[in-house]
């Protein structure tokens, strides 16, 4: 499977509805990183993973959950890393298969800036997102749920919002399961700004004190 990048016009007449993507940036470089990313995600997707590893833990999400370095920072678990760049939660549930059959003993999820961004209704993205916590749990893998992380206001506008109205959701499934949740959001953003700039590169990717905040929240599950 191969990504395609949008063409400018369409991304023009996107971004005029409502917020789409990040955009703080002006179209060529928001361009240069949009094919940068889809050059990832290529490439994350035609990584092999051997049938007969065995995994501690399979991290599922987007471009954010992919730059992590998560094999650095847990050098002694047995990770594999499926972030995916511009993965929405409808690839997550196309690829649940694949996954499952890495057959790992847990699983962390982040999902769904990418619906958002993509204007898809709040209520959609989080029966999307439990389908894929529901299909993991069928198959006997325990799953960790993460918040979806704030874009920056400036950004993203009022998507902001809509990450905490999914989030707020996601809190009191993951409650009322009895799974475990993590937030880092109140961390790394605060009531005005959304995720504050210390903590990213373009108002909606991590930059590396974000991810040590990250992998500090994930590192109790991991024993």
């Amino acid at each position: 499977m191969r990504a395609e990048l949008p063409s400018p016009s369409r991304a023009g007449r996107n971004s005029a509805r409502s917020p789409r993507g990040w955009t703080a940036l002006p179209w060529p470089l928001a361009a240069w990183i949009a094919a940068f990313l889809v050059t990832l995600m290529n490439a994350a997707v035609a990584q092999p993973v051997a049938p007969d590893s065995k995994i501690d833990v399979v991290l599922l999400g987007d471009s954010i959950t992919w730059a992590g370095k998560w094999e650095s920072r847990f050098p002694k678990v047995r990770l594999v890393n499926r972030g995916i760049p511009g993965y929405k939660t409808a690839n997550v549930l196309n690829e649940m298969d694949a996954t499952i059959a890495l057959r790992p003993k847990k699983a962390f999820l982040m999902i769904g800036i990418n619906d958002l961004l993509d204007l898809a209704p709040v209520d959609q993205v989080f029966d999307a997102t439990i389908a894929i916590v529901r299909r993991l749990q069928a198959a006997g893998i325990p799953v960790v749920m993460l918040a979806t992380l704030e874009c920056s206001r400036k950004s993203c506008v009022e998507a902001v919002d809509w990450v905490r109205e999914l989030d707020r959701k996601l809190e009191a499934f993951a409650r009322a399961q009895d799974i475990p949740y993590i937030d880092l959001n109140p961390k790394i953003t605060d009531k005005d700004s959304g995720l504050l700039p210390a903590y990213t590169w373009d108002g909606l990717h991590l930059s590396e004190p974000a991810y040590v905040i990250w992998a500090d929240a994930i590192r109790p599950y991991l024993r």
